[in-house]
């Protein structure tokens, strides 16, 4: 799959093809307000951006032509607390022309996969707060988008359910473009195709984790004491301190 993003910002432009791309920065650098305005919603960043797939030039028109393309996880996504497991993750099928059987076993493997396949009969006001966000995610990975955005998706999930999590968007991401926030540095400079280093709603840098970790602006927007060091297992993937 042949995915081709531009987002301008102001004067900066970013390009983004598949893989897992990491938003960090810290709080109220614009983070979330870039997923928000590449949906259309409210956000106190303006930007334009032009999607491609397959060479050919996307136009959004609806909420329902956007679905079949792009699919968002918010930090807070609102729920019912009397609605079922099995019926939030199907949501996410909406807008997919696919038959009932076909949905089904696709939400039964999303259940699996996540771990909550025990759970589908549950009401979402009778489940844990890491477990609802592992609902929210199967229901965002059910629209089997070509473009998954999701603004931090490791909220309320337990460490290795974070971990799991990023390996399959960094799998998924070999044929899907994901953009995606996250607060916690030693997992984003693990599994991020692409660090995006936001401050004051600009992109302050772009790159692989070893040029942003190279670079001076680490310092600039998390403070002088923060270090880093090589990571001892992977090779070019860095653990970052504050010293």
């Amino acid at each position: 799959m042949d995915i081709d993003l531009r987002i301008h910002i102001n004067t900066q432009q970013i390009h983004c093809h598949q893989g897992l791309y990491i938003l960090i920065g810290e709080n109220g650098s614009g983070k979330s307000s870039l997923l928000r305005s590449l949906i259309a919603l409210p956000s106190k960043m303006q930007i334009d951006h032009q999607l491609k797939i397959q060479s050919q030039e996307i136009e959004i028109k609806n909420d329902h032509q956007r679905a079949r393309f792009i699919s968002y996880l918010p930090q807070n996504p609102s729920y019912s607390h009397y609605q079922n497991v099995f019926n939030c993750v199907l949501q996410g099928k909406y807008a997919i022309d696919q038959s009932e059987a076909q949905k089904r076993i696709e939400i039964q493997n999303l259940l699996d996969r996540f771990d909550l396949y025990a759970l589908q009969d549950k009401r979402l006001g009778e489940i844990s707060g890491g477990e609802r966000q592992r609902v929210f995610i199967a229901r965002t990975i059910a629209q089997n988008s070509q473009v998954i955005l999701m603004d931090e998706p490791t909220n309320h999930l337990d460490f290795y359910q974070q971990v799991k999590l990023l390996q399959y968007l960094q799998a998924l991401a070999q044929n899907h473009l994901v953009l995606c926030v996250l607060h916690d540095l030693n997992l984003s400079f693990l599994y991020a195709d692409q660090i995006i280093l936001m401050k004051d709603l600009s992109v302050k840098i772009m790159g692989t984790a070893k040029e942003v970790i190279q670079s001076d602006v680490l310092k600039e927007c998390f403070g002088p004491s923060i270090c880093s060091m090589p990571h001892p297992i992977y090779e070019n993937k860095y653990q970052i301190y504050y010293g």
